[in-house]
């Protein structure tokens, strides 16, 4: 766990963020796995965290909060009542408004009176999902949309919304679901929310649907619950959405490219792909992998959406992806972003791992969060699935605003390191037994230095990060003094490897990173 891989010449140099999913601290590291800076929570954040312009911490949790660098609490607003309840992802808009997802309760009574089929519902009704909006210099709700105003149903033409989904792609389809889904209570499950200050639109990501969908901010509140006003004219109706057009009857294979996805995005301005839309496809049912999809939304305008001639929403085909259907799978949570030159972060939620690829999908960086329910774990415990989850990572270069005037010197790694144990980077010394290894991130050669108190037998080996010998430095009877040898490590696997003494004194070790 800790930083597993870091090739500098490829990766950006950063700084990255995140808040494990069963633990209050939130954590800064840089490129190395080194501790750089961390807020306490109080209480477990809500999944979303994020640094903002002027170094001071969004986060949601049982209220939504912001904490300056110090960690004390500047605002604070509860977002939470007996009908609705915040959930998952956040977003700061330029004019410091929060927007966030809420759910929100319908009673089997509104949900039949809707047009929902009752052999899709039990007895706790429906949950509806909303985006509410929060001024946080007044504390008030200043804006919502909720997708309750935008459904459509072909079930009971004598209820509410009836009428033909495959011609109405710009609403919901109120019975929609595949297999166990389709008879979900949270029937939409918004899961992420991000904002398009130029364009004045929402992108939400209904995780049941496996879709991205597009709404109009421009919009007063009454008009996002009806069906004209604002900048496109269509009012809360949805402008654009992709990714599985079964939802609006119109299958086609070629073009179900999302499957219960996280983190539906916009790439920002000025970086590589910018106005593309970006998402972490989880993966389920017959697909047993995950993917990252960037795709761009065919336009006649700027925020003005074409969709193909046959009226399903394009493109057919995304302008990039990372898959490997080998080990790239996670199930639920994960998050991806688009980094200044190239590279995109990936956050593997349910194993606490993020790694970056380059255009090419080849890995550049990649780290194991070492924090589960009971704070910062040993280097070489078990990890078990879900133990160590992450929502989401981010990562902020050295120029960021928000770092003006901050102390970024690093410490150490936030794994803790058994007795014996050293982080890379350090010479380890127990009794007057020292090893040393010098540089402790190699694609070649690295030097070995042991020193010794007094004659001893010894065994000194490099190991994998399986514990797999890989190569033997010394075995037998070293004399007092320093010893010196060579790790050959031009062969091996990019990866964490561990050198480690065994001897009549001490057992130590120390970790060394092979670079690729």
């Amino acid at each position: 766990m800790g930083l597993m891989y870091c090739d500098s010449t490829r990766s950006y140099l950063g700084y990255t963020l995140f808040a494990p999913l069963n633990w209050n601290i939130v954590y800064l590291i840089d490129n190395e796995g080194r501790l750089v800076h961390s807020w306490d929570a109080s209480v477990k954040p809500s999944l979303s965290v994020y640094l903002l312009n002027d170094g001071s911490l969004l986060h949601s949790g049982r209220s939504l909060d912001v904490r300056d660098w110090d960690n004390n609490l500047l605002w604070s607003y509860n977002l939470h009542g007996d009908s609705f309840r915040q959930s998952h992802d956040i977003r700061m808009t330029p004019s410091g408004h929060v927007l966030a997802v809420v759910w929100k309760n319908k009673s089997v009574a509104e949900a039949l009176a809707s047009g929902r089929d009752p052999a899709k519902l039990d007895s706790t009704g429906l949950l509806s999902s909303c985006v509410y909006e929060v001024d946080t210099a007044t504390s008030q709700i200043v804006w919502q949309w909720d997708a309750w105003d935008h459904l459509i149903q072909d079930y009971d033409s004598t209820k509410r919304n009836y009428g033909v989904v495959r011609d109405h792609p710009e609403l919901i389809d109120l019975n929609y679901g595949v297999g166990d889904h389709g008879t979900e209570s949270n029937f939409i499950h918004f899961n992420a929310v991000d904002y398009n200050p130029g364009l004045d639109q929402v992108i939400v990501s209904p995780r049941i649907y496996s879709e991205a969908w597009v709404i109009d901010h421009s919009t007063t509140t009454e008009q996002a619950r009806g069906h004209t006003g604002g900048r496109n004219g269509r009012g809360g109706d949805l402008l654009y959405r992709w990714g599985n057009p079964e939802t609006y009857r119109r299958a086609n294979p070629a073009y179900h490219s999302l499957m219960f996805q996280h983190d539906v995005s916009w790439i920002p301005d000025s970086l590589p792909g910018a106005g593309h839309m970006m998402a972490f496809s989880n993966g389920g049912n017959d697909r047993r992998w995950s993917e990252v999809v960037e795709w761009a939304a065919p336009q006649d305008s700027p925020g003005f959406y074409r969709p193909d001639p046959d009226s399903t929403w394009g493109p057919r085909e995304p302008v990039w992806t990372f898959r490997d259907t080998t080990w790239f799978y996670s199930s639920h949570i994960g998050g991806s972003q688009r980094l200044p030159n190239g590279n995109t972060l990936i956050c593997e939620g349910r194993f606490g791992t993020f790694f970056e690829v380059t255009p090419d999908s080849q890995i550049a960086w990649k780290y194991i969060s070492p924090v589960d329910s009971l704070g910062p774990m040993q280097q070489g415990d078990t990890l078990r699935e879900n133990q160590n989850s992450v929502f989401r990572c981010y990562r902020y270069g050295p120029d960021y605003s928000g770092f003006q005037g901050r102390s970024l010197v690093p410490g150490d790694p936030i794994e803790i390191y058994p007795s014996g144990t050293t982080e890379p980077g350090n010479s380890l010394s127990l009794g007057q037994v020292r090893l040393t290894v010098t540089p402790c991130f190699v694609r070649s050669r690295t030097a070995v230095v042991l020193s010794l108190p007094a004659l001893t037998d010894v065994e000194l080996a490099v190991y994998d990060s399986r514990g797999a010998r890989v190569a033997t430095l010394a075995q037998g009877r070293l004399a007092t003094g320093e010893h010196r040898f060579t790790w050959d490590a031009t062969a091996a696997a990019a990866g964490v490897y561990f050198c480690r003494l065994h001897s009549g004194l001490d057992l130590v070790s120390t970790k060394i990173l092979k670079l690729k």
